[in-house]
């Protein structure tokens, strides 16, 4: 069966908090509030991937947002969203997906939305060691991210140009 790529719906989030618990360690788990918060404020920029089932597979969440070098801080509202960088604030898959290329469809989705939007450049704040991942899709490193903002030891900034 084939995976398609959906706006989120409010029956989704179930999953969604499943797979960030399955995704991420305990410090880097947002309150799905939060999460939903985000998705409200930019719903053309959040997405599930579900199989063919209509199982959800996996989520990306992402919206405008007014810098590459300034950084939302993690599990925390958003005050408003806006500015000419879309900003990736998570993608992740259930386990069980990985290695189905999945990802690519969320990946897809959110390029074609952002050639909708006139936008060029993409930021983001890498965890769990998953610079090489991003760097892959044509990332670069900018900064280290401060500690108070709460994504971990090691993350770090990066952006795109496209």
């Amino acid at each position: 069966m084939t995976a398609v790529v959906r706006a989120i719906q409010d029956s989704d989030w179930t999953a969604i908090d499943k797979i960030q618990w399955q995704s991420y360690p305990d410090d880097l788990h947002e309150d799905i509030a939060v999460l939903r918060h985000k998705q409200q404020l930019s719903p053309d920029t959040c997405w599930v991937v579900v199989d063919g089932g209509g199982e959800v597979q996996g989520y990306l969440l992402a919206h405008r947002w007014r810098s590459t070098t300034e950084v939302p801080a993690l599990d925390q509202p958003l005050p408003a969203v806006g500015g000419n960088v879309m900003y990736i604030h998570d993608m992740a898959l259930a386990p069980s997906a990985r290695g189905r290329r999945l990802s690519r469809l969320l990946w897809q989705a959110l390029i074609e939305q952002v050639r909708r939007e006139n936008l060029t450049t993409l930021a983001l704040v890498a965890v769990n060691d998953s610079q090489d991942y991003w760097q892959h899709r044509g990332f670069e490193i900018t900064t280290p991210v401060a500690a108070e903002k709460g994504y971990g030891a090691r993350a770090v900034q990066m952006i795109m140009t496209l």
